[in-house]
């Protein structure tokens, strides 16, 4: 586990966008990695962009040691764009793995453009099991909409410890002129599979500091006031995902 006072140090891009590769033609990022300790290397997915801007999730191969250049990049994405009318037909993006008792789980964003509004994005699962391919697990949202939280849901990240499972994702509250107010939000999971059955509520506002001796996550005592020009520059760095020690929320 990390401790306070770890530093990092950047060891330059390990992938970047190659247009050979349709799935990752223009774009590269929102990561994650998977350590396969029996063969000595990592599973990375990866969310590309295609031609026409649309995300989706494929996979490189790294060695821990020496992560650039990649020992393999995967020619087709691992989690194609769903189908069109769904939540996810325009790409998907931000995987978070869990490993479960039938394989491998995988949350992810799924993106679909609006007419008013620049576009809404829901959680969405698939599954991977005895090493086949990625399916999903339903092609609706996995989290339906409440009446506090109607617009979009996303950037999840999952945690299992033992048998309780738990998510945090963001919501949005509005659409507008003025400055982003997202919110963080936190479900207990009964139903690991389907989380229909789960219990959501807020959690306090996070913010990201800087300094390399800080923890990445860290509670704010109080809310978060999106009148407070002091604290607006910070709060729009934490919907930015980065690697870092997590301090539990609760």
């Amino acid at each position: 586990m990390l401790r306070a006072g770890t530093s990092w140090t950047k060891l330059g891009p390990i992938l970047t966008p190659d247009p050979g590769r349709e799935w990752m033609a223009t774009y590269t990022g929102a990561s994650f990695a998977m350590p396969r300790p029996d063969a000595g290397v990592v599973d990375v997915y990866v969310t590309g962009r295609d031609s026409s801007n649309r995300s989706r999730i494929g996979m490189m191969m790294i060695d821990p040691e020496r992560p650039a250049p990649p020992l393999a990049i995967a020619d087709a994405p691992s989690l194609d764009i769903g189908t069109l009318g769904a939540f996810d037909e325009n790409g998907v993006s931000y995987p978070w793995i869990v490993r479960a008792e039938d394989g491998l789980h995988m949350y992810y964003v799924g993106w679909m453009p609006t007419l008013l509004t620049p576009f809404q994005n829901h959680i969405g699962l698939a599954v991977k099991k005895n090493g086949g391919e990625w399916r999903r697990y339903s092609r609706a949202p996995l989290l339906p909409r409440t009446d506090e939280e109607y617009l979009s849901l996303g950037s999840t990240s999952v945690v299992r410890e033992k048998d309780r499972w738990r998510m945090w994702y963001t919501c949005f509250r509005s659409w507008g002129q003025g400055p982003r107010q997202p919110k963080h939000v936190y479900t207990r999971i009964l139903d690991r599979a389907s989380f229909r059955a789960s219990t959501r509520r807020p959690v306090s506002h996070v913010v990201q500091l800087q300094g390399p001796a800080l923890p990445h996550w860290v509670r704010m005592v109080r809310r978060w006031d999106p009148l407070d020009a002091s604290r607006r520059p910070r709060w729009h760095r934490c919907v930015a995902f980065g690697m870092g020690q997590r301090i539990d929320l609760l």
